[in-house]
């Protein structure tokens, strides 16, 4: 049990059903699901708590009590700060650990979507030889699947900034734990689903679970917590992605919001128009440079592209309904509607 696998992900729809999923292909480890962020949380609060507690108002005092006993003046004495980890460390063994071992699996771990930096490195305190995969995807593309979801609305009052705030938050700080994670590997959701042979063998060397014992089926059953196709953005959607400060992060992820026309932003009944691409390249550019030179909002940029955009008759204006459908490819898992 002190093998753990924890799949952390940058927000929802990034894919990390599929990857828990595939660990659970295996029969090596089961992979519990979300539990709203609660357990790692509170349970990380109170040991960064109890620490400052012990090294100030607590310190020595428990060493003076060993010494003295109850002649001493000990009225912050407590177990040193190892009882309280190894009682961390037996709450998900017991929880989490012995009932995948009830159920014939190894191995344990969870997914969540909701922990960054500080969470990580507080599991890897509890378990120095866990394994941690970081998932990633294209902000728009999250967004867009997001949006055809019930708990788009109960989650972020179905409020685009909100959640695309999660997701540069989030991101952000997985990356930081990336550097300072010991076991861990990076993975982008566009690239599992383009080359996911390449990322088995990856996932398999993370977590030394044998290559062999993934089920490449898992590929072909497509899953979905949605029950609609991923959604056409709008102008606010749009406003929402034009923050620099997330621009800036998914740059640092290999997302290149400049360059990329988004799918599903094309004209109404024809092809994509490359008038219109370059436009949104020369827009986010420009904006970009503004939101820099005056004020750093970016309010600015994105209510400007989406103007652009809506002028040319390239995107949905807020008011408008999606369609019902996007055809899909049968053969192969939709990019953009994640499991």
């Amino acid at each position: 049990m002190d093998q753990p696998i924890f799949i952390l992900s940058a927000g929802g729809r990034t894919g990390s059903t599929l990857v828990q999923r595939l660990f659970l292909s295996t029969k090596q480890a089961l992979i519990w699901g979300e539990h709203k962020g609660l357990l790692v949380s509170g349970l990380g609060e109170m040991l960064r708590g109890i620490k400052k507690w012990l090294a100030a108002e607590g310190r020595g005092q428990l060493e003076l009590f060993e010494k003295s006993g109850h002649q001493a003046f000990i009225p912050n004495v407590n177990p040193n700060l190892q009882a309280f980890l190894s009682a961390s460390r037996q709450f998900f063994d017991e929880s989490l650990g012995k009932e995948a071992l009830r159920r014939g699996y190894p191995r344990w771990g969870f997914k969540e979507i909701r922990y960054g930096c500080q969470e990580a490195l507080f599991l890897q305190e509890l378990y120095p030889d866990a394994s941690f995969v970081l998932l990633f995807r294209n902000p728009r593309d999250c967004l867009r699947s997001v949006k055809s979801t019930s708990w788009y609305n109960k989650d972020f009052g179905r409020n685009p900034r909100t959640f695309l705030n999660a997701w540069t938050r989030l991101s952000r700080d997985l990356l930081t734990a990336s550097a300072q994670l010991r076991r861990s590997c990076i993975v982008r959701y566009e690239e599992l689903i383009e080359d996911y042979e390449r990322h088995i063998e990856l996932l398999s060397h993370t977590s030394g679970i044998r290559l062999d014992l993934f089920d490449r089926s898992v590929f072909a059953k497509r899953l979905s917590g949605s029950m609609w196709s991923p959604r056409k953005l709008d102008s606010a959607d749009i406003a929402a992605l034009g923050s620099p400060e997330l621009q800036h992060t998914a740059v640092k992820l290999g997302y290149s919001l400049c360059d990329e026309f988004p799918p599903g932003l094309t004209p109404a009944g024809g092809p994509p128009d490359h008038h219109s691409d370059r436009l949104v390249n020369s827009i986010f550019a420009s904006g970009s440079r503004a939101a820099r030179d005056v004020d750093r909002s970016f309010f600015g940029v994105g209510n400007l592209l989406a103007k652009a955009l809506r002028a040319a008759g390239i995107i949905l204006s807020s008011g408008e309904k999606p369609p019902s459908s996007l055809h899909r490819n049968p053969g192969r898992m939709n990019e953009s509607d994640p499991v």
